[in-house]
């Protein structure tokens, strides 16, 4: 491990009245694979849409291999190496799956509108690249085969890893996963954390928001536990397993 690639100190997001995110400090190791647990309305999503810059932080601080990420737009974070999925799939209805995941590779694409429109040497060769990364990342996922098809005509299961090809196309360090295995039946949920496992080896840091407790504890290598906004413990798996905060908070009873 070489010390933390995502940083957030004294982090907190209000809405009106409603603290969503108050005052996390957390340090996401580079090279790991962390999860982010706790109940519903624990703050999780929000503390994902507050990284990629989807909410402005109230006030705190995050940062991004040592880069301070305030009032950086979401397209400026991404071309530095920060991808996610969401919790609904989101994506391209009126392009194919290559299309899709060939889409992902925008922020990383030199050549401009104007080379593009009069396809330009320069533009074509560009745009071959980005279709054998498409089909690398695609092949990846275990999506080769249906390249061309409809992304909307997929399954759930495989419009989820068709989401992570799409980011994984960005090429980034760091990839969020909001609840990749909401949805999916034992078999896909294996497969998946099978292919989160590639995808460290490639030398992504992963972070999943996730309610499946069992595939938390398969693949992550840290836990972050939240809670009505705020950071109540963080460790290993069988560590925060046991914490009584955390079996509080999930059964909701009070601490002694």
């Amino acid at each position: 491990m070489s010390g933390p690639i995502l940083e957030t100190r004294g982090v907190t997001k209000a809405f009106g009245g409603l603290v969503a995110v108050d005052n996390v400090d957390v340090g996401i190791e580079a090279g790991r694979v962390t999860a982010v647990i706790g109940p519903n309305g624990a703050g999780k999503t929000t503390l994902f849409n507050l990284i990629t810059g989807v909410y402005p932080v109230s006030s705190g601080e995050i940062r991004f291999d040592g880069v301070p990420l305030d009032n950086m737009p979401t397209h400026k974070r991404a071309a530095l190496g920060i991808a996610r999925t969401f919790q609904n799939v989101l994506l391209f209805g009126n392009m194919t799956v290559l299309e899709n995941v060939m889409s992902g590779q925008h922020p990383r694409s030199r050549y401009g509108f104007l080379e593009a429109a009069l396809r330009l040497p320069k533009s074509r060769r560009e745009e071959e690249t980005i279709t054998l990364n498409a089909i690398k990342y695609l092949n990846l996922v275990g999506l080769g085969l249906y390249a061309q098809r409809d992304a909307l005509s997929l399954p759930l299961g495989q419009q989820k890893l068709l989401a992570i090809a799409r980011a994984l196309a960005t090429e980034p360090k760091l990839l969020l996963l909001d609840e990749p295995g909401a949805g999916l039946n034992r078999l896909e949920k294996q497969e998946l954390g099978d292919l989160i496992r590639r995808i460290r080896e490639m030398g992504i840091t992963t972070v999943l928001v996730e309610h499946d407790m069992d595939l938390v504890m398969g693949i992550a290598e840290w836990v972050i536990v939240l809670d009505s906004g705020r950071k109540i413990a963080e460790g290993t798996a069988s560590q925060v397993q046991r914490d009584k905060r955390v079996i509080a908070a999930y059964l909701g009873e009070e601490v002694e």
